[in-house]
């Protein structure tokens, strides 16, 4: 893939605005006498990445950058005011506006000193000064939010779709902490746990009344370390079962039913060889997730595909590119354009291309950012139809930006499809504005919140892993389908689902 840029950092490193209170006081005066170029580079966001943490690489910069900076201190020096007046005035403005900021700030620092001396209930100044933030970030749009460092590595750790841990989702049912499921190939799977079983401790310390955060907090730890859990199983009792806690990563990728052995069946259609794949969200492991799924299914003959993006709310910008570069040949993916950034274009490449097959992509109005990004790519360059209803409108990207007190997730930049029409959706568009992903003409099929509701259920009930037991020859035993629970080995066809394969078994 390609990449085309004028940007001279990769990365941004914002300093932490309110501590301590000297260098907020001393920010007006640094904002006023800074170079304009220095400031403008470092302002300079790639947006590779939707949401990813920036870190200064000063090893990166190349000597093209260099001389290009250079040039630009040349030129600044010869716009330098060159007579006394001019430089008299000049000096007079900046007085001016570094007396204004100063002001504004010593406001801002004033009204937190009062509220933490004479405030009816005690506050400290740590959560005023989060508050503050919270209010600057709330002028700007939803996405923009500040993570407190308590919250930064379960941040990440969410961002990154992976952690440190067991592999298990609970839920707590009449104050017993219950396995909903095992994540596949997880320490919990490898172990045996199965839905039902009951965690009665952890590390022998009973989980009776114990939160479900509580839980999870004594589940997760640092990857090779051993917890001990109770279990208490139907049939068989209480027993302990040891477990090594490793890295978990979260898998994105599915297909449209479960064989006995808890792996995905992808061939909504055995006999005409179409397969359904699911993304769930866009994560780092996407991509090779993806690309096993592809090739493994291209071996097997496939000849059509139903790419699944519904209630897919976004994530890497990184990985829906290379995810569009696995099914155009050619043109440009995504463009990405901000206030101070340049133009960033991103375009496919022949050499990554995984297959040719007919392809449907299916989307819905919970269907945001990244997942519109690889569906507007596929519908600009003619490669998908796309099927279901339009889309969130969402094309903003959001940099991570590491600093003293936390992260700031800040809205940068917005991206833009291949034939640059906008994505983002304003607070004040109407339904005849231009934004988001439409289906195209004959392939909007529209569902009602039952229906919604149902495919929701249906992802939800085949990530559920039931580890089944093995028969002396190995074979899985599986038990039998409970009262009102479809057949998790039975691909369900609903009716987005059905118009897509309908068009690629018609050959248009």
């Amino acid at each position: 893939m390609r990449v085309q840029s004028s940007l001279k950092s990769k990365h941004t490193l914002f300093s932490y605005l309110f501590s301590p209170f000297a260098i907020l006081f001393a920010l007006s005066f640094l904002y006023v006498y800074a170079d304009v170029s220095a400031v403008k580079s470092k302002l300079a966001l790639a947006a590779e990445g939707e949401t990813e943490a920036s870190q200064p690489d000063d090893e990166a910069v190349t000597e093209k950058a260099q001389a290009e900076d250079e040039a630009e201190a040349e030129d600044e020096k010869s716009e330098e005011p060159k007579t006394d007046d001019e430089k008299k005035a000049q000096e007079k403005r900046l007085r001016e506006i570094n007396d204004e900021n100063y002001a504004l700030y010593q406001l801002l620092v004033d009204t937190i000193d009062q509220v933490e001396a004479n405030y009816v209930k005690p506050i400290s100044k740590k959560e005023l000064i989060e508050a503050a933030i919270g209010g600057v970030l709330n002028k700007l749009d939803p996405y923009s939010d500040y993570i407190p460092n308590e919250g930064v590595e379960d941040f990440r750790a969410d961002l990154e779709n992976r952690f440190g841990g067991l592999g298990i989702h609970t839920a707590k049912q009449r104050d017993k902490l219950v396995v909903v499921s095992p994540l596949a190939d997880s320490p919990a799977y490898r172990a045996g746990l199965r839905p039902d079983d009951v965690i009665t401790a952890i590390n022998g310390v009973s989980t009776k009344g114990m939160s479900l955060d509580e839980s999870s907090d004594k589940l997760k730890g640092p990857v090779g370390s051993r917890v001990t859990l109770t279990i208490d199983r139907k049939k068989k009792g209480t027993f302990d079962v040891d477990l090594i806690r490793d890295l978990i990563n979260i898998p994105t990728v599915s297909g449209c039913s479960r064989n006995a052995d808890d792996s995905w069946n992808y061939w909504i259609d055995v006999r005409n060889k179409i397969a359904y794949v699911r993304i769930s969200s866009f994560s780092q492991k996407t991509t090779d997730e993806l690309e096993s799924v592809l090739k493994k299914l291209t071996d097997d003959g496939m000849r059509g595909l139903i790419l699944d993006l519904r209630f897919n709310p976004g994530g890497a910008l990184g990985a829906a590119i290379e995810v569009c570069d696995m099914f155009v040949d050619e043109g440009t993916i995504v463009s990405v354009k901000g206030r101070v950034t340049d133009e960033r274009t991103w375009f496919a490449s022949k050499g990554k291309t995984l297959t040719r097959v007919p392809m449907a992509v299916l989307i819905n109005g919970y269907s945001a950012s990244a997942s519109e990004v690889v569906s507007a790519c596929l519908q600009d360059s003619k490669r998908a139809k796309i099927v279901g209803e339009r889309s969130f409108g969402k094309g903003s990207v959001q940099n991570v930006i590491d600093m003293d007190g936390g992260a700031l997730k800040l809205t940068t930049s917005g991206y833009f499809r291949p034939s640059g029409h906008n994505i983002h959706r304003e607070a004040d568009f109407t339904e005849e504005d231009e934004w988001g992903v439409t289906p195209d003409n004959g392939m909007v099929v529209k569902m009602n919140p039952y229906q919604n509701e149902q495919v929701l259920w249906r992802y939800q009930f085949l990530d559920i892993l039931l580890n089944a037991e093995k028969d002396k020859d190995g074979n899985p035993i599986v038990p039998p389908v409970r009262a009102g629970e479809p057949n998790r080995t039975v691909p369900v066809k609903d009716i987005q689902i059905s118009r897509a394969l309908n068009w690629i078994l018609s050959g248009r």
